[in-house]
């Protein structure tokens, strides 16, 4: 009995500690299937070095171009430009 009372606290602990370091990490793992050739056409495009990067790089940049099509809808025909001079 005395073995799982000790196992139990153990996995306890062990919950605590992942939970916790769940909680101070910003990355975190996901697994997904992905077509080879396009990542590593996005590496190639890109210039990453790993899919990662390359996964991080192409998330990035459709987050920016969404913020950046927000940004015109929201500010067409409020702005004037008065050309070169």
């Amino acid at each position: 009995m005395i073995g799982i009372e000790i196992w139990g606290r153990v996995t306890f602990i062990l919950c605590i500690i992942l939970y916790i370091m769940s909680r101070l990490s910003s990355q975190f793992v996901k697994h997904f299937r992905l077509n080879d050739a396009m990542i590593k056409n996005a590496q190639k495009i890109l210039g990453s070095k790993t899919a990662t990067e390359a996964i991080e790089t192409a998330l990035a940049e459709v987050i920016y171009q969404e913020k950046m099509r927000k940004f015109i809808e929201q500010t067409t025909g409020k702005l004037k430009f008065e050309g070169l001079a």
